[in-house]
């Protein structure tokens, strides 16, 4: 599995407007206007399943503000997931990522758990099994996921805390350089962008929320937190507005 090198944005600026992901890992657009119902604005934060194709919710669009979770069900259907039928509902089956071609797709809740909790992963800083830890990139606060293996780059600070989810920010603090050097080793970084309930932005550069997905309740989705006890298996209303990455299969 790979996991895309940014997050997911929808370039609504554009004529025509177009998907693209993050040109850094550690980029995201904050209050740049996305806390709008405008349709010509670029966004990084979405409600669920709003990739643009008619799912059968009322919201559907990657511009969707509304802040009722009735609005966000595939279908009309409360137990639909971005999957199966409902499959282009899922950003990444449905559009084509103008920098990086191929199939995307959304991690389901079940895989997010897996690489954050449950995975066989490489020895770092004396730590087996080393999957996450929180830190900085160029001042940005976020968090580190390192593939099944991984050898961190030498002259690069060791990282630490790694697999607390207790620690936060105040640890890991890397240079757009170091961060280079460890991208290439594989590292994948996690913004902390924040979320949108309406058309008002939250938490930007101090929390990140991810979808899956995953449907829980007639009303809510399953996403992973970023944060001080960083942890997947949370939800949310599916009206928030919240980050993507995306993933490919090998």
């Amino acid at each position: 599995m790979i996991i895309a090198p940014g997050n997911l944005q929808y370039i609504g600026s554009a004529n025509p407007p177009y998907w693209k992901f993050a040109d850094r890992q550690y980029e995201y657009f904050g209050n740049n206007g996305q806390g709008s119902d405008a349709v010509n604005v670029d966004r990084d934060l979405f409600g669920w399943g709003t990739s643009g194709w008619n799912s059968g919710a009322n919201c559907y669009q990657p511009w969707s503000t509304s802040d009722n979770w009735i609005d966000y069900r595939p279908g009309g259907d409360a137990n639909n997931d971005l999957t199966g039928a409902y499959a282009y509902a899922d950003w990444g089956i449905n559009n084509v990522i103008r920098n990086a071609p191929g199939l995307w797709r959304s991690l389901t809740d079940e895989e997010q758990r897996y690489i954050f909790l449950y995975r066989s992963a490489s020895t770092v800083n004396g730590v087996p099994n080393a999957r996450f830890t929180e830190g900085m990139v160029n001042g940005v606060e976020g968090l580190f996921l390192f593939p099944d293996q991984y050898v961190h780059p030498a002259g690069v600070p060791q990282p630490e805390g790694i697999d607390d989810q207790g620690h936060g920010f105040s640890q890991n603090h890397y240079s757009a350089t170091e961060w280079l050097s460890m991208e290439t080793a594989g590292a994948v970084f996690l913004p902390c962008a924040g979320y949108r309930q309406g058309t008002t932005l939250y938490s930007q550069g101090e929390s990140g929320y991810y979808w899956t997905s995953t449907h829980f309740s007639i009303g809510s989705a399953y996403y992973t937190y970023v944060g001080i006890y960083s942890a997947p298996g949370r939800v949310q209303e599916r009206d928030d507005g919240m980050s993507v990455r995306l993933v490919r299969n090998q």
